[in-house]
């Protein structure tokens, strides 16, 4: 899994080794590209049902610390349930070339989600 800030939000990709994860421990952790510093989680859960009214279904995110801004968040804490990481690591489409993609806004920012079988 990598993830970075973009001046459009969050942005994070997996790869087919982070799905083979995903569906096995149901979570997975990285460092954000250009800020060590803070942490991405990313569980996969059976529901979802505290969310942000903005969120999609299906998909939740926490920073930590809640409130201050960008440049004092530690760590994201994001939940996908395991429908909506199903749909994202199994597109219709060719999943090497087209991948597959979930967006969502979010309390903090746009959330964007890719996938290739790479």
């Amino acid at each position: 899994m990598r993830a970075c800030l973009t001046s459009c939000g969050l942005d994070i990709t997996l790869l087919l080794s982070d799905k083979e994860i995903g569906e096995k421990e149901g979570k997975l952790e990285c460092k954000m590209i250009g800020r060590e510093s803070i942490k991405v989680r990313l569980f996969i859960v059976n529901n979802i049902n505290k969310r942000y009214p903005e969120e999609e279904s299906g998909f939740h995110i926490i920073g930590i610390p809640h409130l201050g801004g960008r440049d004092k968040r530690k760590r994201y804490e994001i939940y996908l349930s395991k429908e909506r990481f199903k749909k994202l690591t199994n597109p219709e489409g060719d999943p090497i070339v087209e991948g597959g993609y979930f967006s969502s806004r979010s309390f903090y920012d746009r959330i964007d989600f890719k996938y290739y079988a790479i």
